[in-house]
């Protein structure tokens, strides 16, 4: 079975560009890596 989600070391590179960071200015998201890994089965998995 292929991977469906991101490794931990494409996570590190993005984490720190998503809106909803740690010390961003505005809300901070509870959990940023769960709605980009919902977004890529979405994608992938041809969900409208």
């Amino acid at each position: 079975m292929g991977q469906c989600g991101l490794s931990d070391g494409q996570w590190e590179r993005m984490k720190d560009i998503l809106l909803g960071r740690e010390g961003h200015a505005g809300g901070t998201a509870e959990d940023n890596r769960l709605y980009v890994e919902a977004a890529l089965y979405h994608y992938r998995s041809g969900i409208p």
